[in-house]
């Protein structure tokens, strides 16, 4: 406790020093321009200097300042609150005029809010000379003494003020409050310093408020303005633009893309968005090779067959797997008449017709040309009038120009006779073929469109019977696997109640035992002869009623052990006279030991014995007699203890 008490005094020690120390709000100030005494004597009448009668010496004034709290009534020996300054002697101009000295110059800082009112006490003292005594015994001697109270709004502008004593001492002032640098408002209770750091990047108007630095926004001007435009990023330094992780660009607008996605594009961060014909984690797997890589040449038709796999169906004249090959015209020429030769194009295979023979097999030719004789083929052309062309073997014709169709020089699906892309297959018998039709299309030559199944009737076919084959597999599994799970549930059905039966023997086995054990422990607790041999019984009673589900076992051996020790009556005791004949006339009414009998001592039968009644020696009257039947419940139930 004593070291938590040192410290709070040191802090408001240290508190204290730098409220002395380190001036804060604002400031007071005070200028004093000039002070005059005509007369040059003290309040007292006396002169400045002591050794003169006429009072020619100036005098040499020093100065008290006061400035306090505002007051009604002044009193100038209370505290200063604002402060208190004792000058040196200051020296005025002779004329009256400003002294203009810095020396004169007195500030009186606070550190709270400026109240708006003060009030000033000047004391001017003319000090004696150390080998002068005076009747006062003092060492300064008061000249004037002046005291105003004053409302004062804080400006940088100065207040002149003249006062006038009635000894004719006239002392000119000047005086204001301002605020110190970096506080503002009317009580100068308002903070704003410029900086341009971390903590912010701000300037100060003439009002006190921040004014943020190009670039810098907010409450202290501490977060830079991005570049126009940053809309996944940040930034530390104006107009930049930090990308926020899974951003690019410089605006940040553009997503970066899993790594490794090659044919993909982000609309998220870390995303792979497979272009057309591309998939997998990369979008590297090509599932539209046909459309990304138009391998097929030669004005091929592709066909996609699988991830990164295709087939070239080729024109005629052409071969291989990209339709790259050429192959041999004497099997794929078409048919060109007139000296007309083959020629591949993207359109397939055409002729290229001489000067003057025109058409798709070069067949046309104006009349007029007919008597040249242009023999083709290697046809001679004779001298006969008008001439003609002797044909070489195979070809025909006026001019040699028609070929005989044979294997070496004709195959009909050089002429692409199939439409829509079908699959043409030329026959021995020239100038037949069949086509092949793609889903869509019939028709001898394919050129029909049809039902888009109508293309598919042969592997239809195949389908079904494939099929077929399925469905007898499945029945045959079916009518196998039914009747084995059948005979599986049966084979659990009764196992669980061979379980469940198991479980019921054991417990009425238990039941027995422990109904045994209870009827044993109720006959040792039963007591002895006389009423207490009656107690017994109806001990064992209250024991056979408290436990009903004794077995017929059971009860034999109770009859035994009881009806052994004498019938189930109760007798006066042994100081009673011996019964008499009535006595045993009662006891042979008793039944054998060997009939199972039970008294139930709360139920007494009615009274029809008047011999009983009258006789001394009766004994009281019995309690009912029982069956054993009547106190054991079914054996079924037997389970249920």
């Amino acid at each position: 406790m004593k070291s938590w008490k040192v410290l709070t005094i040191l802090l408001f020690a240290a508190a204290g020093v730098f409220r002395e120390v380190t001036p804060l709000g604002g400031v007071f100030e005070l200028r004093l321009r000039s002070f005059t005494t005509p007369l040059n004597r003290d309040i007292d009448g006396l002169c400045c200097s002591l050794n003169e009668s006429d009072c020619r010496t100036k005098c040499t004034p020093k100065f008290r300042i006061c400035v306090k709290n505002y007051q009604v009534t002044i009193d100038p020996s209370g505290g200063c609150f604002f402060g208190e300054t004792l000058t040196e002697v200051l020296q005025f101009n002779s004329g009256g005029g400003s002294a203009g000295k810095s020396s004169n110059l007195f500030h009186f800082p606070f550190n709270f809010r400026w109240p708006g009112t003060f009030s000033l006490i000047i004391e001017a003292f003319q000090p004696n000379p150390p080998s002068t005594s005076s009747s006062s015994n003092s060492t300064h001697r008061l000249l004037t003494r002046m005291a105003i109270q004053q409302y004062l709004d804080i400006s940088e502008s100065w207040k002149s003020r003249e006062w006038n004593s009635t000894l004719n001492n006239t002392l000119k002032y000047d005086y204001r409050v301002r605020c110190l640098p970096d506080y503002y408002g009317e009580a100068c209770d308002k903070t704003c310093r410029p900086r341009d750091d971390k903590f912010g990047h701000y300037t100060c108007d003439q009002d006190g408020e921040r004014r943020c630095l190009e670039g810098w926004r907010g409450e202290y001007c501490e977060v830079a303005i991005c570049t126009p435009g940053c809309l996944h990023g940040s930034c530390s330094t104006p107009s930049t633009c930090d990308c926020h992780s899974g951003w690019e660009g410089s605006t940040c607008s553009s997503c970066t893309r899993y790594p490794g996605c090659k044919h993909g594009r982000c609309t998220k961060p870390y995303s792979c968005e497979c272009d057309e014909g591309w998939g997998g984690l990369f979008c590297n797997q090509d599932l539209n090779y046909c459309t990304n890589h138009r391998p097929c040449l030669n004005g091929g038709t592709c066909f996609n067959t699988g991830q990164g796999s295709y087939t070239c169906e080729c024109l005629g004249g052409f071969g291989g797997a990209d339709c790259e090959v050429v192959k041999d015209l004497r099997n794929n020429t078409c048919w060109c008449e007139n000296g007309g030769v083959c020629k591949t194009t993207t359109l397939g295979l055409i002729c290229d017709c001489p000067e003057p023979f025109t058409g798709p097999n070069c067949r046309s030719t104006p009349q007029s040309t007919l008597a040249q004789c242009p023999c083709l083929n290697n046809g001679t052309c004779t001298s006969t009038s008008p001439p003609a062309c002797l044909c070489p073997p195979q070809t025909h014709g006026p001019l040699c120009s028609i070929l005989d169709p044979t294997p070496l020089n004709f195959n009909i699906c050089a002429t692409a006779p199939c439409a829509n892309g079908a699959t043409c297959t030329s026959t021995t018998t020239p100038h037949e073929f069949t086509c092949k039709c793609r889903p869509g299309f019939t028709g001898s030559d394919c050129s029909e469109k049809c039902d888009a199944t109508c293309g598919l009737l042969i592997e239809t076919e195949e389908l079904k019977q494939e099929l077929s084959t399925q469905h007898v597999v499945f029945v045959i599994v079916v009518s196998v696997s039914t009747p084995l799970m059948i005979l599986i549930a049966v084979a659990v059905v009764i196992l669980l109640k061979k379980k469940k039966e198991e479980e019921r023997r054991r417990n009425d086995q238990v039941a027995r035992v422990q109904n045994e054990r209870n009827a044993a422990r109720d006959f040792g607790n039963s007591g002895g002869g006389g009423n207490g041999g009656s107690g017994e019984k109806y001990g064992i009673v209250n024991s056979l009623n408290n436990n009903k589900k004794l077995s017929n076992l059971d009860l034999s051996r109770f009859n035994q052990q009881q009806f052994s020790k004498g019938p189930l009556c109760s007798y006066p005791s042994p100081s009673s006279p011996t019964p008499t004949t009535t006595a045993t006339s009662y006891t042979t009414n008793l039944l054998p030991p060997h009939s199972p009998l039970l008294l139930d001592p709360y139920n007494p039968p009615p009274n029809n014995s008047t011999k009983q009644q009258n006789s001394p020696l009766a004994p009281p009257t019995p309690a009912v007699i029982l069956n054993k039947f009547d106190l054991v419940y079914d054996l079924n139930l037997a389970t249920e203890v």
